[in-house]
């Protein structure tokens, strides 16, 4: 299998599912969480029988993605898809190498009211921990979250335990100052920012629900580092630590 880069039109993966992706900010360098995500797509693409690129040549491609989209700082989409063969009877022949460079957005996007919405999280397979393009559940439940007034959904599983947002995963603050996030039984996906601040403060995974002690909320992920969450089903929460939250912001930034 060989790699092709930033190839046009529709391919395999696009139809079958076969692709993996990561999200994060560069430019002129790469945040602390660059291992993380090297880490996650290459364990990622090795679930799908996908190539991992090499760092180098991934670097200079960032860069060039950056020139590309007309911004010395941008939040860089890198895509690894199948192509080539037939899912039907085969492996891909080759993985495509997709990068999108766009401009930063807002890096303080403000506090997000969320609504609890069931899901079909929490059920294990061998993707389920795997970060998909396809991820049309999680925009639908946003939507009607949305529409309902609130800023984004909170997946439940069909137990009522708390998952992820659609694009962000959930830390809590519980009443005796422990840190949380939710388990293994909800079968949130794997976040970089949520992995970088394990290695700075403990953070438990256990299983989270509306019944939980929790006093605050914050939603992480690798483009704005920190949201936090000013209430659950309308229940408002207090103010997260400020040293957390820019302590999360600062590993997403990429270095100068």
């Amino acid at each position: 299998m060989g790699l092709v880069w930033n190839p046009q039109g529709v391919l395999r993966g696009d139809r079958s599912g076969e692709a993996c992706f990561t999200t994060l900010l560069a430019g002129p360098g790469l945040p602390a969480t660059w291992p993380l995500h090297l880490e996650r797509l290459s364990r990622d693409a090795g679930l799908l029988g996908l190539d991992m690129p090499d760092q180098n040549d991934l670097l200079s491609a960032i860069l060039q993605a950056l020139d590309a989209g007309r911004t010395p700082h941008g939040r860089v989409r890198i895509e690894l898809v199948a192509m080539g063969g037939s899912p039907l009877h085969g492996p891909a022949t080759d993985t495509a190498v997709r990068l999108l460079a766009t401009a930063i957005p807002d890096a303080d996007p403000g506090p997000v009211t969320l609504q609890t919405l069931p899901s079909g999280k929490g059920q294990a397979g061998p993707l389920s921990t795997v970060k998909l393009p396809m991820m049309a559940e999680h925009f639908v439940l946003r939507r009607q979250a949305q529409a309902a007034g609130f800023g984004d959904a909170l997946l439940t599983t069909a137990e009522g335990l708390w998952c992820e947002a659609a694009t962000a995963n959930l830390l809590v603050g519980l009443e005796n100052g422990d840190l949380a996030t939710p388990g293994r039984r909800a079968q949130p996906l794997p976040g970089t920012t949520l992995a970088a601040l394990r290695a700075n403060v403990p953070i438990d995974d256990m299983d989270l629900d509306g019944r939980s002690p929790v006093v605050w909320a914050v939603l992480l992920n690798a483009v704005w580092g920190v949201r936090v969450v000013a209430a659950i089903d309308g229940r408002p929460l207090a103010e997260p630590p400020a040293k957390l939250v820019e302590l999360a912001r600062r590993r997403v930034r990429p270095a100068t």
